[in-house]
């Protein structure tokens, strides 16, 4: 059936016009042509400003239990345990590495589009385990005490702020891991 004469906007009843009809299966081909012809919608944009905000929310998460870590260390005095802070030491500049070749790639491609969703998945999945054990590691330090604390008042609120830090990476890669899961079903889906 014709569809009533636009009421509001021309320009949005044309575009509606060429979307195609909702029984019709398209092709991958088909869909192309369909995006070449700029009937495409621009929802991405936004989603590539958010991808961008929690990329650097994670670098920056990571660099500060890097530091955090870090000054434990250097502050320490007398015996202490320095294989306790060595996941984090590990994992955070792996995240900043992989946060930076992510935001490196996605300002160097035109499209957007940054690496494959396949590598993705896999080193978001390891990204989230890591940081996962890591916060593990720091807490369970924090709650049996492993460290000396007689000597270095303070090592027990830092690790407590670096694993608060570390959940927040675990959460957003966990996040990415999710949606590049979906991404990847979907894609096998059609």
């Amino acid at each position: 059936p014709a569809r009533p004469p636009p009421v509001f906007n021309p320009t949005v009843e044309n575009w509606l016009e060429g979307l195609p009809h909702s029984s019709i299966r398209l092709s991958s081909v088909d869909l192309g042509q369909w995006n070449r012809d700029g009937r495409r919608v621009r929802a991405g944009g936004r989603l590539l400003t958010g991808g961008i905000i929690l990329r650097v929310s994670s670098l920056t998460f990571a660099a500060i239990v890097a530091f955090i870590a870090l000054s434990i260390l250097a502050d320490q005095n007398g015996v202490f345990a320095p294989n306790r802070l060595v996941p984090a030491l590990v994992v955070c500049p792996l995240v900043v590495m992989w946060n930076t070749a992510e935001l490196i790639t996605l300002g160097c491609l035109r499209r957007g589009e940054g690496i494959s969703p396949i590598i993705h998945v896999w080193v978001d999945g390891a990204l989230f385990l890591g940081a996962a054990i890591t916060t593990g590691f720091m807490l369970v330090d924090v709650v049996l005490g492993i460290g000396s604390r007689d000597t270095f008042p303070g090592a027990g609120a830092r690790e407590i702020v670096g694993a608060c830090f570390l959940i927040a990476v675990m959460i957003i890669h966990s996040f990415y891991f999710f949606f590049f899961i979906c991404n990847k079903i979907d894609r096998r889906e059609r």
